[in-house]
This record gives C-alpha cells, structure tokens and sequence, in this order.
C-alpha cells in the first residue's frame, strides 16, 4: 500500500499565500426600512395590476376590432362572389 506524505515544504506557494477573509453577518434591516419597502412593492403591485387591466381592455378592443373587419370582409367577399357569379351565368 502507498503512503502519501504531506509536508509544508510539499504544498505551493500560492496556496499557501492566498488568505480567507469572512464577512461579517450583515445587520438587520430596519423596521422603518421594511416597512417602507413593504409599502412601494405594495404600491408597484398596485400599479402593475391597473396596466394589465389596461392592456387586457385594449388587447379585448384590437381583438372585436379584427373581428369586425373580418367579419364585414368576409360579408364583402360573400356578396362580390354571389355577384361575380350571377353576373357570369
């Protein structure tokens, strides 16, 4: 069985340069600042819910709007058919 040694003069120079810095635990937030947080995300959601409402309001409105030209399109093109083809009889 191989043994393997270990001895400082065996370990790099750079491993044994380099240093470990350990961070501090970072302090509590405050309660004010928690609370005002708390109020612009609840004021964010507020907003960001009133410009869905808006945006789904004017996706409804494009959407009848294709509807209706579709529609009346298609009306058009049944009666210039129906006359095309009565004109050619």
């Amino acid at each position: 069985m191989n043994e393997l040694s270990f001895s400082p003069h065996s370990v790099s120079p750079l491993f044994r340069a380099a240093t470990v810095s350990v961070r501090p635990p970072e302090p509590a937030m405050p309660a004010f600042t928690s609370l005002a947080l708390r109020a612009a995300s609840g004021r964010l959601t507020h907003r960001l819910s009133l410009v869905d409402a808006a945006l789904t309001q004017h996706t409804r409105s494009v959407e009848e709007f294709v509807h209706r030209c579709l529609s009346c399109n298609e009306h058009l093109a049944n009666n210039l058919a129906q006359r095309i083809g009565g004109a050619l009889r």
